[in-house]
């Protein structure tokens, strides 16, 4: 005779899952793709690379030094590789400056300059964020790694054949919300207890409506909070909706949760744009406009495989639905939740 698990050992399951996904919380929370940020100087004939990389980068470069036998010392330095025009290398002294930045200093060559970015001579994707300053001019880029950027010997034809037009913008927005680990939880605690596709659709548009509305207004400057509080609220909002699925047997006003939290994620999102909208190739609004389109295609994409199968299982067995689809899932994004919250707090 079949019979069904008892809640405490779905809860003592729940539990063990999440302990496991905690021990990568810290990861998970940080949206990681590998980030570079570089200041390159052009100043006559002096050359001068500032190199800082993310811990994500970090990991990466530890990971191939392991292999290869280079330190990080040895391996920041890989990072900027320069030639000149007709090809010929530029020599580049490197000097490390802690345990995540070095300096690259070289003599310019008459002419254009060609700097080959990668994640450490590497093929593997990555993001760097480079400021230019040719003599005293200044814009700041987002690049795609592994990819070029040519400095010239003047201001007027500083070009960079960096990946910033709209596309990116959109693989941008829609790396970022299968990245982002803490908005897809918060959005599963919403759409988990829908009854009905509609229940989700109307859940999912206040999402949707409330993060594209903050989202724009921060890109354009009109609405600026810091970073680290916005973070944490964003946490909380998880472990309360998620708490809110096991506490309450029939949880309401899931529509203005939504839309009340979209508002905070919104800004968690434009802080992932950051830096890449000053000196796109694109104007602003494209650049917004792209990268919200990117995170909507990203959670339309999670929609349109989850939720079938979340209403099949509902609608076959409701009641072990209801324990471990809802009770158990809840309190296991809510456990992880806790988790990110004192990360971003004591951060």
């Amino acid at each position: 005779m079949r019979t069904t698990p008892s809640f405490a050992a779905l809860l003592l399951v729940a539990f063990a899952a999440a302990l496991s996904a905690l021990l990568d919380a810290r990861r998970a929370c940080a949206h990681d793709t590998p980030e570079l940020r570089i200041h390159a100087q052009r100043s006559g004939s002096q050359l001068r690379i500032s190199l800082e990389a993310d811990a994500t980068a970090i990991a990466h470069l530890r990971g191939a030094g392991s292999a290869h036998g280079a330190s990080d010392a040895l391996g920041l330095g890989t990072a900027v590789v320069a030639t000149a025009s007709c090809g010929a290398p530029v020599p580049l002294r490197a000097r490390v400056t802690g345990a995540a930045t070095a300096i690259l200093e070289g003599e310019a060559p008459a002419g254009d300059v060609l700097l080959s970015l990668s994640l450490f001579g590497t093929e593997a994707p990555g993001e760097a964020v480079v400021r230019l300053d040719v003599g005293g001019d200044e814009r700041l880029l987002r690049v795609e790694l592994p990819g070029l950027l040519r400095i010239s010997g003047g201001p007027a034809s500083m070009t960079a054949t960096s990946s910033t037009d709209v596309p990116s913008f959109v693989r941008s927005g829609v790396a970022h919300i299968l990245g982002g680990f803490d908005h897809l939880a918060f959005l599963a605690v919403l759409v988990v207890v829908g009854r009905r596709l509609r229940d989700v659709l109307v859940v999912a548009t206040a999402f949707t409506l409330a993060h594209s509305l903050t989202l724009t207004l921060a890109a354009f400057d009109l609405v600026r909070l810091p970073e680290g509080p916005v973070e944490a609220v964003i946490a909380a909002s998880i472990v309360l909706a998620a708490l809110g699925n096991v506490l309450t047997r029939e949880p309401r006003h899931r529509t203005v949760l939504a839309f009340g939290f979209g508002l905070v994620h919104g800004l968690g999102f434009a802080s992932g744009l950051g830096a890449m909208l000053d000196g796109a190739h694109v104007s602003r609004v494209g650049a917004v406009v792209g990268f919200n389109l990117g995170v909507e295609l990203g959670q339309l994409a999670v929609l349109l495989v989850a939720t079938p199968l979340l209403l099949a299982w509902r609608r076959r067995a409701p009641r072990a639905y209801a324990l471990v689809g809802v009770r158990a899932t809840s309190l296991a994004i809510a456990a992880i939740g806790l988790v990110w919250l004192a990360q971003r707090t004591l951060a």
